[in-house]
């Protein structure tokens, strides 16, 4: 009796640790694939493994002082996954700044813009530049930093004046 229930407790989970053995081995995998790496210069490794939006951020680190004001102008929605990364990366590189985040569906003054702060701007290429371009207009910027990629463009300004 006892070695009958044995047998059908591991018949019950070989499929547990074949799955999760196959977990394993895709890992392993995912490592055999960028292993090359190991072996490369730092520049080729870094484009290959840094997203636009890391190199933005660590841009925007250098840039801008610290305890400066700094306005994200956040392209998608915060509770969307792409947004909520985006405000969680700079969050997280500019977190010695005064970040103020800007989304489109937050109520923003931009009469809180002062001389000598700081705009980000991320706009995606399906995205009419329009947000952008509307600040170019209305303010004298002086443009840090602009990174144009199939994705999109991204730029670092300081206002020179106050909305």
């Amino acid at each position: 009796m006892k070695l009958l229930l044995r047998s059908k407790l591991l018949v019950l989970l070989l499929p547990v640790w074949i799955g999760g053995s196959i977990a394993l081995f895709r890992a392993e995998w995912e490592g055999v694939r960028f292993a090359y790496l190991l072996q490369t210069e730092p520049a080729v490794r870094d484009a290959a493994t840094v997203k636009p939006i890391d190199r933005f951020a660590i841009k925007a680190e250098e840039l801008i002082p610290r305890g400066s004001k700094v306005f994200f102008f956040n392209p998608f929605p915060p509770r969307s996954s792409r947004g909520g990364f985006y405000e969680m990366r700079i969050k997280y590189q500019l977190y010695q700044r005064k970040l103020a985040l800007v989304s489109f569906d937050r109520e923003f003054d931009p009469a809180a813009i002062k001389n000598g702060d700081y705009l980000l701007f991320i706009t995606p290429t399906d995205t009419p530049n329009t947000l952008e371009s509307d600040f170019r207009e209305r303010l004298p910027l002086k443009e840090l930093y602009s990174w144009q990629d199939p994705g999109g463009v991204m730029s670092i300004y300081q206002t020179e004046a106050d909305w």
